[in-house]
């Protein structure tokens, strides 16, 4: 469900409390809530087509482009489930196996 917002679409989680993720043209603005410190933002990440410019980059945002070739994943665990996914071919490290 997308509900139209000032600036962007905001895409709306039914059980997701922590991340707010707002479509904007030319790219994805993804906020992670601090869980330790309340209504202050952990990081934020926009995501920006491999092929298209980012917009003007922004001091403490972390820029990644999509689709995602490579990833390092947390566990085994969730390495089996990116196998499930069938793209374990992606996976560039376990952090701990």
């Amino acid at each position: 469900m997308q509900v139209a917002t000032e600036g962007g679409d905001t895409l709306v989680f039914k059980y997701a409390r922590m991340i707010h993720v707002v479509q904007h043209e030319g790219y994805t603005e993804v906020d992670i809530d601090n869980p330790w410190k309340e209504g202050k933002t952990l990081h934020r990440y926009w995501l920006v087509s491999r092929d298209a410019e980012p917009p003007s980059t922004v001091q403490g945002v972390t820029i990644v482009r999509v689709p995602l070739q490579r990833s390092v994943i947390f566990t085994s665990v969730h390495a089996a489930l990116v196998g499930q996914l069938g793209a374990a071919d992606g996976v560039a490290g376990v952090a701990d196996l």
